[in-house]
């Protein structure tokens, strides 16, 4: 810190300075410091921080008070980044939990709801619903009545954060605020806090003036999970269109009421069909007979979203129907089969094994690539045979999924295959082909292996690395020892690795 001046904010930032940084927010010469010292140790997140910014919230300062309760919300959002506190997660492997401002900031932050400064009351509300202590919920609904909208708005959220059934009533009364965006907080707020009784209130918000409000109310009520929003919600789907409609296909899918299956299905034929489908993933076991029943829908993003919502939901009544639809030779669109061997792959039923097996021989090098995958998932040993022929196949996709597949199952027959296809043309084949090997782990693979230390594509050495360390084959430890010094970084973290497999120390 320099002798003579103030200090230098933005040169103790840039050094990570909290020391220096804590000795300018008490600056008595000039605000301006003290309101940048508590903005970069917002930034800093370093729990040693809280205490002197909770204590500058009774600064004679209102943009310094405004900035310290924004510093103390920036930090609940902060991991740990303290010498003490890094050193901590980062033996754990993990990026750090957010710092806890915690109990000691509740009363000093309550007190700055009233404070003249309506900035500093906002960031107060912002930290008060990132702390969730009980007793900020009081003075929030008092804070409600703050004639600064953004204060109001900030209230409301933050009493959902904290979710507190006192806040029910008054977060339903703010549901009929003339401003858009409060209402459309209160509805967030009310979905969060998860209570029944605000099911009414909303179903009523479904028909607000406001595209955004009928938007959470949707949300709220999938989240609150009450039956009585299940018809609202299906003439919302019908009438709606964009958010709205994603918002109630999203919240039909969460209550999970067979009521919801028809109308989602039909909703498969607008442009938010991958909502419907995931809504129906949601609901489950009850909507299986109904999508079997779409797989012959006259609309083809019907039959298609109804196979991918099938494969997802993995019931084995969908198996017999997704086989014929596969075999079917009047389903002509490509995509159709593609999505459906992957269904069938999703469900993993030994009985799709044979139908998967002949779409290998499919025109379409889409539709072998996913029969190829499916198989994989499936990895019954029926399909260790036709996997190896698709080794050959034209096109390079169709040759790499059959090497993953091969991979999968880790039958020794494909050993042979697998090491010819090492000296496949194409990088991505060479890999899929060296991974396998490397799951297989037959020791008939370790030359080749090592050999692909040496191959010109980086994910193909760092996979014949980890193979190797997998297979524990010594005659790799020299050659692993060299790709210690490989160009690529990530090849060179997978030889130690290996070595450290094969017991190397020096690894």
């Amino acid at each position: 810190m320099p002798l003579f001046g103030p200090p230098n904010v933005a040169k103790l930032k840039f050094k990570g300075d909290v020391p220096g940084l804590l000795k300018a927010l008490v600056y008595e010469k000039d605000e301006a410091v003290r309101m940048a010292a508590a903005g970069a140790l917002g930034q800093i997140g370093d729990a040693r921080t809280v205490e002197p910014l909770i204590a500058t919230l009774k600064d004679q300062h209102g943009d310094v008070r405004k900035a310290a309760a924004e510093a103390l919300h920036e930090l609940s959002w902060s991991p740990d980044r303290s010498e003490v506190g890094a050193a901590y997660w980062l033996a754990r492997g993990e990026w750090g939990n957010c710092i806890e401002i915690g109990t000691p900031a509740v009363e000093p932050l309550i007190a700055t709801l009233k404070d003249g400064n309506e900035a500093a009351r906002r960031n107060a509300a912002s930290a008060l619903g990132d702390v969730g202590d009980a007793r900020a919920v009081g003075p929030l609904i008092i804070a409600l009545k703050d004639k600064v909208p953004s204060v109001h708005i900030v209230a409301v959220r933050a009493l959902g954060q904290i979710g507190d059934g006192r806040a029910i009533a008054p977060l339903i009364a703010a549901l009929q605020d003339a401003g858009e965006d409060a209402r459309e907080a209160a509805a967030e707020a009310l979905g969060q806090i998860g209570d029944a009784r605000a099911a009414e209130p909303l179903i009523a918000a479904l028909q607000d003036a406001a595209e955004d409000v009928r938007q959470a109310a949707a949300g709220a009520l999938g989240q609150i999970g009450d039956l009585r929003a299940v018809q609202p919600l299906i003439a919302t789907l019908k009438h709606e269109e964009g958010h709205v409609l994603r918002a109630a296909a999203a919240a039909l899918g969460k209550i999970g009421d067979p009521r919801g299956v028809e109308p989602l299905i039909a909703a498969l034929k607008d442009a938010e069909r991958t909502v419907a489908t995931e809504a129906l993933v949601q609901i489950g076991a009850c909507a299986v007979e109904p999508l079997i029943a779409a797989l012959s829908d006259e609309n083809a993003y019907v039959r298609h979203y109804a196979a991918v919502a099938l494969g997802e939901i993995g019931d084995a009544r969908a198996v017999a129907p997704l086989i014929a639809a596969l075999e079917d030779r009047s389903t002509p669109v490509v995509v159709a089969k593609l999505v459906i061997a992957r269904a069938l792959g999703k469900i993993a039923d030994p009985r799709a094994v044979e139908p998967l097996i002949a779409a290998l021989r499919d025109e379409e090098k889409d539709v072998r690539k996913a029969a190829a995958e499916a198989l994989g998932k499936i990895a019954d040993p029926r399909a260790v045979e036709p996997l190896i022929v698709a080794l050959k196949d034209q096109h390079e996709d169709v040759r790499t999924t059959a090497s993953a597949a091969l991979g999968k199952i880790a039958d020794p027959r494909a050993v042979e295959p697998l090491i010819v296809a090492l000296k496949d043309q194409h990088e991505d084949v060479r890999w899929d082909a060296t991974w396998a090997l490397g799951n297989i782990g037959d020791a008939r693979a370790a030359g080749p292996m090592i050999a692909a230390l040496a191959d010109e594509y980086w994910r193909v050495r760092r996979a014949a690395a980890e193979g190797l360390g997998q297979m524990g084959d010594a005659r790799a430890v020299e050659p692993l020892i060299s790709a210690l010094e490989d160009e690529d970084a990530y090849v060179r973290t997978a030889a130690a690795e290996a070595l450290k497999h094969l017991g190397i120390a020096e690894a």
